[in-house]
């Protein structure tokens, strides 16, 4: 009984063996034959793979060189703008050159036009001055006669010039004097009148005789005249004693008189 026990024991051990090793082989098989499908899955996946990596490094290699060629482009771009800009700078060069150019010859132009217009207005002014020379002069006859007692004049010179008897080297024009028996008047004629200019025939005043040495002793009567005299040149010429002479309402008349009657 215990005999056949084991054996039944033994058989069914053995049964268990057989069916767990047929299972593990079943599922050995099971695992060879997935191992292959994935195997051949994996060799598809591969070979795709290869494929597409070949595709991307066909792809890089043509955007290599297309970047190569963008580059060369940028190049050739490059270079153009640095020709264009040594161009430009040339033709800036060149532009500034020619408005130099132009500056000069307009400046040349401009100061041969000034020249030629001072020129034209300084004898014009030298023409008025002497016109207005010529208006004063018979004035200053007539005045002397009228009105300053003379009752001959026995020197009347309108732009007149002598040498000082003291320095020869000095030669000085006089607008008009007039000499007679007991005086000599000098008149100073200006277009343009100034406090300067009546202060510079002040100072020429102080040396008439030595210009006019055979007036020396003879009462000294200054006119200072212009077509025009403001009120405070006439103020001022009152205080140094000098006639103002400019016109009145119909001829030249001396706006002082009064004020130096008692003076003179």
């Amino acid at each position: 009984m215990e005999v056949f026990e084991r054996v039944e024991s033994l058989e069914a051990t053995v049964a268990w063996f057989v069916r767990e090793t047929r299972a593990s082989l079943d599922r050995l098989e099971r695992t060879v034959e997935k191992s292959s499908i994935d195997s051949e899955k994996a060799k598809a996946e591969i070979e795709k793979i290869k494929t597409k990596t070949e595709e991307t490094k066909a792809e890089i290699e043509k955007i290599k060189t297309k970047t190569e060629e963008t580059k060369a482009e940028i190049e050739k771009i490059k270079t153009k703008t640095e020709e264009t800009k040594a161009e430009n700078e040339k033709a800036r060069i060149e532009n500034e050159k020619e408005k130099i150019k132009n500056k000069k010859e307009r400046d040349e132009k401009m100061e041969a036009i000034e020249a030629k217009w001072n020129k034209k207005w300084g004898e014009t002014a030298n023409r008025l001055g002497t016109l207005v020379e010529d208006v004063v002069a018979p004035n200053i006859e007539g005045l002397a006669l009228s009105y300053f007692g003379c009752k001959r004049i026995d020197i009347f010179a309108p732009r007149i010039k002598r040498t000082s008897i003291r320095d020869r080297s000095k030669l000085r024009e006089f607008d008009c004097i007039a000499i007679c028996e007991d005086c000599i008047i000098v008149s100073d004629t200006k277009t343009t009148p100034s406090v300067d200019k009546i202060d510079a025939f002040i100072e020429v005043l102080k040396e008439i005789f030595d210009y006019f040495p055979e007036a020396e002793g003879k009462r000294l009567i200054s006119i200072f005249s212009s077509l025009y005299l403001s009120k405070d040149l006439v103020t001022y010429l009152t205080r140094k004693n000098i006639y103002a002479l400019a016109m009145g309402r119909s001829t030249m008349e001396l706006l002082n008189r009064q004020e130096l009657k008692n003076k003179v």
